[in-house]
């Protein structure tokens, strides 16, 4: 995977449709030595078949991809925000989503409820077959046939870890201490490559994703744009879902009709600020 790729990909999953999040970070505790963060999963079997030359922030991104890529199913609910610099002339936005992920072999089925998007409550979803969309406050659903296999923010957040152990400099990925998210002590792993910073903050009890934020530092327009995810509630092994769950089945109204989403959302955004959307 191209590295660029990589910071483009963690910020489409958290933000290209949905954004924000609060940062509520406090610092309670300096680096631990490397041989201590190493010791962690110690007598883990997996871990034991990877490399042992990986630095604190690797061998930590390590067993987050260990406890995380076994994952069956899951309930997310993310807070995203997007900051942008004055010179950008875009406007700081903030977003809720719900997400609900079911892999089921190679297969995976998705839905989110992108719950104040800027035109109303959207869902979006996958039944491994199709796609279906549907904006809930102008009655309008469309579906159409899912080309590729959709992804998750859990699956972009561990593909992310894996592929920056496997191509980035390990003088690049830093393990920065233990930070406090939302009472819980988290491991603080920044990645750092061209022109990007990505932060992860790992829960310290489970290694499971709490906050991430990624910052792009465009050198030509000397402006930044920073977006923050932060997981308000994670629950794993959620379900059972009910037949139809994934095709909207429980929330698209009957009298709903069919239409181009896209279309409503861009001029609706057109009216209000006066610009393309």
């Amino acid at each position: 995977m191209d590295k660029s790729y990589t910071y483009i990909g963690l910020m489409t999953i958290s933000s290209m449709v949905f954004m924000g999040c609060s940062n509520g970070t406090e610092n309670i505790a300096e680096p631990e030595e490397t041989e201590e963060v190493a010791s962690i999963d110690e007598n883990d079997d997996a871990l034991a078949q990877h490399p042992d030359d990986l630095n604190e922030g690797e061998t930590i991104l390590q067993n987050a991809i260990f406890t995380n890529e076994s994952t069956e199913s899951y309930y997310m609910e993310l807070r995203i925000t997007n900051e942008f610099d004055e010179e950008l002339e875009l406007k700081d936005d903030t977003r809720d989503i719900n997400e609900y992920v079911l892999y089921d072999d190679d297969v995976i089925y998705s839905r989110e409820e992108h719950l104040d998007h800027a035109v109303g409550v959207l869902y979006t979803s996958n039944d491994a077959e199709r796609i279906y969309n549907y904006l809930e406050d102008h009655l309008v659903y469309e579906s159409e046939e899912l080309l590729e296999e959709g992804t998750t923010n859990l699956s972009a957040w561990v593909g992310f870890m894996r592929n920056a152990i496997e191509t980035i400099d390990s003088s690049n990925i830093n393990y920065e201490g233990l930070e406090e998210v939302n009472g819980d002590p988290s491991y603080k792993v920044s990645v750092s490559d061209e022109g990007a910073m990505t932060t992860f903050w790992l829960e310290e009890s489970t290694f499971n994703v709490r906050q991430t934020e990624t910052q792009l530092h465009e050198s030509d327009q000397e402006s930044d744009t920073k977006t923050t995810t932060e997981v308000l509630e994670f629950e794993q092994n959620a379900g059972p879902f009910e037949e139809g769950f994934f095709r909207l089945e429980d929330v698209i109204s009957n009298e709903a009709e069919e239409g181009d989403i896209s279309e409503i959302i861009s001029d609706e955004i057109e009216d209000e600020t006066g610009e393309d959307y």
